[in-house]
């Protein structure tokens, strides 16, 4: 093999290497059934609001929960809904995406008051995602009784391996029935359980997590030993506010909200990942018109300096300038 034969092939090694690296270091799990707000498959999607970073999680500061701040779009034509769920039926919940870190455990929570409070209907505790890959799917049940209207059906996920994390994708949804049924009667449930947000409460890496209330729908899974239950100053507590005033097609709860994400940082989040977009497809010119080694080595490493920039720049400002929009209560 020739020293340019040789060269290149090194090159060629190094990409595949960094695209693996970057892949992995942003790859993560996303609800896509039903289509989340401003996700790329949600029909009302729109590019101008497009989150380019849909499968982080949420910020360890907790400045964008709940729904990693979406539902600044709930009074919007993004926030129309996307799915009619009957009382007393059976619906499917799809994950997307690779990286499931080992399985956890996640929670389906359906919130009437814009995502200020919500309340549990089924909990997965272990292998939710399923460690071993492949399809996700699961199945919840809207409870009979549920009031009917406007709705935003949430998923929250606590992995089993890697940083302590809140995973947290929101649709809106609506809940058929009678408009008698609309304000007969609130859902009852347990508060949707938060932690690894910044609020005191943690879950232990290595395990899945048992909910201090996971409700009356139950479903177990995963390896029976590796269940923990949290750690640190966790309670029932009901974390309030962050979610959107409620305007129309409202059934009960609270109408108060805070708007959602602070809108400043909302859109220096979208710029920084917008960026991102843009930088990874021109980086992939990058790769094939290079004509030289050490342009390409010089391309590669200014890609992962821009790379790593936007997966830590906007988390680290965050942490800096915001607080927690909820309160706990």
């Amino acid at each position: 093999m020739s020293h340019l034969s040789s060269r290149r092939c090194t090159i060629a090694t190094t990409v595949l290497l960094l695209h693996f690296f970057l892949s992995v270091c942003t790859a993560h799990m996303v609800m896509s059934e039903p289509p989340p707000i401003n996700y790329k498959t949600n029909p009302y999607y729109s590019t101008a609001k497009a989150d380019f970073d849909y499968t982080s999680p949420l910020t360890q500061s907790g400045s964008n929960y709940p729904c990693k701040g979406h539902l600044k779009d709930y009074n919007a034509p993004e926030g129309q809904s996307v799915r009619n769920y009957a009382p007393g039926g059976t619906y499917d919940l799809k994950i997307d995406g690779s990286a499931v870190h080992g399985g956890g455990s996640c929670q389906a929570s359906l919130s009437f008051d814009g995502g200020n409070t919500w309340t549990v209907i089924k909990s997965w505790i272990g292998d939710c995602p399923h460690a071993s890959g492949g399809t996700q799917d699961f199945t919840f049940t809207i409870p009979a009784g549920t009031p009917s209207g406007k709705a935003v059906f949430a998923w929250t996920w606590f992995n089993q391996i890697g940083n302590r994390e809140m995973y947290m994708n929101c649709a809106v949804v609506t809940i058929t029935g009678s408009k008698k049924n609309r304000l007969k009667r609130a859902l009852s449930g347990p508060n949707v359980f938060v932690a690894n947000i910044g609020n005191g409460c943690s879950t232990t890496a290595g395990t899945d997590l048992v909910f201090p209330d996971s409700g009356t729908d139950i479903q177990y899974a995963g390896d029976p030993s590796k269940r923990a239950g949290p750690a640190g100053t966790c309670s029932a507590k009901q974390y309030t506010g962050g979610g959107a005033t409620v305007t129309t097609g409202g059934t009960g709860g609270s109408s108060s909200g805070t708007g959602g994400e602070n809108p400043s940082n909302s859109g220096a989040a979208s710029s920084a990942v917008g960026g991102s977009s843009g930088g990874s497809s021109g980086n992939q010119g990058l790769y094939t018109q290079t004509t030289t080694g050490r342009e390409l080595v010089q391309a590669l490493v200014q890609a992962l300096a821009v790379q790593t920039l936007v997966v830590q720049a906007p988390e680290t400002q965050v942490l800096a300038t915001q607080a927690p929009l909820w309160t706990a209560t």
